[in-house]
């Protein structure tokens, strides 16, 4: 399978109005972004990074206020399942990590770490990832040739980040949920490569998405089909 680098970002307007009310928010959103991955993404581990905050302060103007960039109780978990890791297990996950007493809690952010795929490779339907080398191996463009190296991500990665808003809108602050693959099985006109197609459509009708943008570093965008282009 060729390294193919291709990124979509959603753009997702955030409510909270205060830094305490944003960790519902976040977990809402990730709730939205389990339903959207169905059965062809099977989550096995995530690594949350959880800050606490001296004062509830409003959200709005807060990413340009110095208490942002105050220092912080800063903890990265990682929140884990030996098959599968359900939603409930990360809210739990979430839940259970310790933040000292009188501080405001907040998610920052969260990246799928360990995760496997539902893809068609060798004649047949099966889950694919890091963990299959047999079956998911690393491609040079240059050589032409299978290269004897592991692969270093999973075929599909996802990351969703609480961030400053842009300017141009209302909203105090956003998310930005961010898929990106190195498989070019996806970009196939067939019934196997609509399923990221069909993914990143659960996405952006299951959040409340205000823009979505792509980008990739070895694949001419302007030849993405409006098929993998959710809102064009």
């Amino acid at each position: 399978m060729p390294q193919l680098e291709v990124w979509w970002w959603f753009i997702v307007p955030a409510h909270a109005s205060r830094i305490s009310e944003e960790i519902d928010e976040g977990v809402a959103v990730t709730e939205a972004v389990f339903e959207a991955m169905g059965e062809f993404v099977v989550p096995m581990e995530v690594e949350a990074v959880m800050r606490s905050y001296s004062e509830d302060e409003p959200m709005k103007g807060w990413f340009d206020r110095d208490s942002h960039y105050e220092p912080v109780e800063s903890e990265t978990t990682a929140i884990s399942a030996s098959d599968e890791l359900s939603f409930e297990a990360f809210r739990n996950g979430i839940d259970e990590v310790a933040v000292p007493g009188g501080r405001v809690r907040y998610l920052r952010e969260w990246s799928l770490t360990r995760s496997r795929a539902w893809m068609f490779v060798d004649g047949a339907d099966q889950y694919v990832s890091r963990e299959t080398p047999d079956i998911y191996k690393v491609w040079s463009r240059t050589d032409e040739e299978v290269l004897d190296v592991p692969m270093r991500h999973d075929p599909i990665g996802i990351r969703v980040l609480h961030t400053k808003p842009r300017p141009e809108t209302d909203a105090a602050s956003m998310y930005k949920i961010s898929v990106t693959t190195a498989v070019d099985t996806w970009f196939e006109e067939t019934a196997v490569g609509e399923r990221l197609s069909s993914f990143l459509w659960r996405l952006y009708d299951g959040l409340d998405v205000a823009e979505v943008e792509y980008d990739s570093n070895t694949y001419d965008v302007e030849r993405f089909p409006s098929l993998w282009i959710p809102g064009e």
